[in-house]
């Protein structure tokens, strides 16, 4: 027995020490990753080998590790906002929205001028499915640039979720003039329309939608019975 049980903890030791010999061997052979480790061994203080490292580390899909490399940047350069960018889209990936939040918040606070800042946080919102407090964020965003890209659609879209469908249109229609080849903003458009039972003007931006991108032909509006019978 004592020999069955001696086996076996020697089995286990072999196992975990040839799982950990297999991560050390991904690690070194994965050349971006090492080669970024080897900067933050050698410049302990350096807040940018350890951002490049996380974001690095997120590209790969290693995201606790990218969380514990960049809170290492976030104390060694608190100012950073890029690191808690990086650190919110790692909490993100894992599917710790609040946190994600939290984080995204930071950054609008360290810059209030900023429309992205305010793009990222207000997509973040949205994904929990809190799309007046994503409007009111988009609305704070699109203050501060107008033509800030596909600003004008996310907005127009929070507004449709919330059957706002009157506010949405003209943001689409100015989405629209920025990019005519915007499939996504005909789309909504069109299905808009297709609620307010304006079907002509539907089928219009619909057909526009499907020319500029035809996997939006999987889209529930074609299962309309109305609007089959136009199409």
């Amino acid at each position: 027995m004592k020999k069955v049980i001696k086996v076996i903890f020697i089995l286990t030791i072999f196992i975990l020490g040839a799982n950990a010999f297999s991560e050390a061997f991904k690690e070194v052979f994965n050349k971006e990753i090492y080669q970024f480790k080897k900067s933050t061994e050698k410049n302990p203080n350096n807040p940018a080998a350890y951002i490049k490292l996380g974001n690095s580390y997120l590209s790969y899909g290693k995201y606790k590790e990218a969380i514990k490399t960049l809170t290492i940047a976030s104390k060694l350069e608190p100012n950073r906002t890029e690191t808690f960018y990086l650190l919110g889209k790692a909490y993100g990936a894992l599917g710790q929205h609040n946190k994600k939040i939290k984080l995204l918040e930071k950054t609008v606070r360290m810059e209030p001028n900023s429309a992205e800042a305010r793009v990222r946080l207000g997509m973040a919102n949205a994904i929990i499915k809190n799309h007046i407090k994503a409007s009111e964020i988009y609305e704070e965003a699109i203050k501060l640039d107008p033509e800030y890209p596909n600003l004008n659609y996310l907005l127009a879209l929070s507004y449709y979720i919330s059957n706002k469908y009157n506010n949405s249109i003209p943001l689409l229609k100015h989405a629209i003039n920025l990019n005519s080849r915007n499939g996504e903003a005909h789309h909504l458009l069109g299905l808009i329309y297709l609620k307010q039972d304006r079907y002509n003007e539907a089928i219009i931006q619909l057909q526009k939608a499907l020319t500029i991108d035809p996997k939006l032909a999987k889209s529930n509006h074609l299962k309309n019975e109305k609007l089959n019978k136009n199409l």
